[in-house]
């Protein structure tokens, strides 16, 4: 009688260690689950945050008309990413996005540099750093067809004006130029440097062409 009553109690705890042992397998598994969900989650919301503005991204639409070209951009941008979105082109209005890397938008706008009745668009960056660099993302339509990127030589290609370049600086379209002004180092006076817009071989390619000092 004592050895049945033995075996039925190892055979009670056995069953409930197991119990306990697929209790916790069950467990874990659920809590994996769990988080696996909420980085898919916390990845889907990031991918949509241009689409989808919420309080945890900062997030501006702007939308900027040429008068008379019936070309227009809408830009979309976060701390993250700016999305231009062409509307008016003739065969591919495709929506382009780039990373911001280290940079802020700090304004938006639209011209016509090169005169050729096709605007393009302007999206103004600033380093976040202390020097607040500046740097541009801009797009020209060819021939009012697709998108063609514009490329903005960089200072340190300049040997003189890296010299004098300590950041700091800003940029806007004024006429037919894109303006690029900045504080000449080690003095109180300002450097300006003025681009004409030009065709290249892979692109458009803004070109110095003035500089003064004031």
């Amino acid at each position: 009688m004592k050895q049945i009553q033995f075996l039925t109690l190892v055979m009670l705890s056995a069953m409930l260690w197991s119990c306990g042992v697929h209790r916790q397998t069950a467990l874990g598994k659920m809590s994996s689950e769990n988080a696996l969900t909420e980085r898919q989650r916390s990845d889907c919301d990031s991918a949509k945050s241009l689409s989808h503005p919420s309080q945890k991204y900062f997030y501006h639409e702007q939308t900027l008309n040429y008068p008379g070209s019936g070309i227009s951009y809408k830009v979309v941008y976060n701390n993250h990413h700016v999305c231009i979105h062409p509307h008016g082109l003739s065969v591919v209005n495709d929506s382009i996005s780039n990373e911001l890397n280290g940079y802020k938008v700090n304004h938006v706008e639209i011209g016509d540099l090169n005169i050729d009745g096709y605007p393009e668009v302007y999206v103004f960056l600033r380093s976040t750093k202390p020097e607040r660099c500046g740097a541009l993302i801009a797009y020209s339509p060819n021939n009012g067809k697709s998108l063609r990127q514009i490329y903005l030589p960089k200072i340190e290609y300049d040997q003189k004006l890296t010299q004098e370049y300590a950041g700091h600086d800003e940029m806007e379209i004024v006429e037919n130029s894109l303006c690029r002004r900045f504080p000449i180092k080690g003095t109180n006076k300002m450097r300006q440097v003025q681009y004409h817009l030009e065709a290249g071989e892979s692109g458009w390619i803004l070109k110095p062409y003035k500089i003064i000092e004031y």
